[in-house]
């Protein structure tokens, strides 16, 4: 996936965007798919951070992948890794850049009407402890650790019987 993420980076091709994300494309809402179209390039980087978060939460989480700690930790680690990838590089890196650009992503992710306004609720609030954690430049192996630290610590949120509470050490 970094191989990938660099060379569509780098390349900043349009066209080698077009050929990673086709199948992804199509499970994407409208809001998401406009950000696609206007900004080519970022959505090869949000797709990269989406995949990373997505095996890495498989790897640690036997369980709550769907509202429970899993779920708040691949929120979680998909807005640090977004708010780092969307920072630029080098002498560019800004932080502010990197977490106004994720939450723009993150927010059209969230625009679905089918989706229970707790869900949405859970979602937007670890999305934002994710983007919260980006004070600088972090490895992927330093965010994850700081991710799962947050959701460990109770400072994420996942639903129990339909309530949003705070999440917990079990995986």
């Amino acid at each position: 996936m970094i191989k990938l993420y660099n060379e569509i980076y780098e390349s900043k091709s349009y066209r080698v965007t077009a050929r990673y994300l086709p199948s992804a494309y199509e499970n994407l809402n409208s809001a998401e798919k406009k950000l696609v179209k206007s900004y080519p390039a970022q959505a090869a980087q949000v797709y990269t951070a989406s995949s990373l978060a997505t095996k890495r939460t498989n790897a640690i989480y036997k369980n709550g992948l769907h509202n429970g700690n899993g779920d708040a930790f691949r929120h979680t680690y998909w807005n640090a890794e977004m708010a780092t990838m969307l920072a630029g590089y080098g002498s560019s890196f800004n932080t502010s850049n990197g977490k106004t650009n994720a939450k723009r992503w993150a927010d059209a992710h969230e625009e679905n009407k089918n989706q229970p306004a707790n869900e949405k609720q859970m979602d937007l609030f670890n999305n934002n402890v994710g983007r919260s954690i980006v004070n600088k430049k972090y490895s992927s192996k330093d965010l994850e650790k700081k991710a799962l630290a947050k959701v460990d610590a109770g400072s994420c949120r996942r639903i129990v019987n339909n309530k949003v509470v705070a999440t917990t050490k079990a995986r």
